[in-house]
């Protein structure tokens, strides 16, 4: 699942970028402001992730 994520992502943002830039009369500004956003929002999602192996080791998934 994450690999098909990082695929679609590798797909879209070329475009986005061009198609913001192309919009924006060839300025780069916006399109570096998808950037920072886009990064930002996958910060935030990736610090409500909590620790999978942790969580295994509670429910007794790694117990020998």
């Amino acid at each position: 699942m994450i690999n098909f994520g990082c695929q679609l992502a590798g797909f879209i943002a070329p475009m986005v970028m061009g198609l913001l830039i192309t919009a924006f009369n060839g300025s780069f500004e916006v399109a570096f402001w998808f950037l920072l956003i886009a990064n930002a929002v996958s910060i935030m999602a990736c610090s409500t992730l909590g620790n999978a192996a942790k969580t295994l080791d509670m429910k007794g998934v790694n117990a020998h």
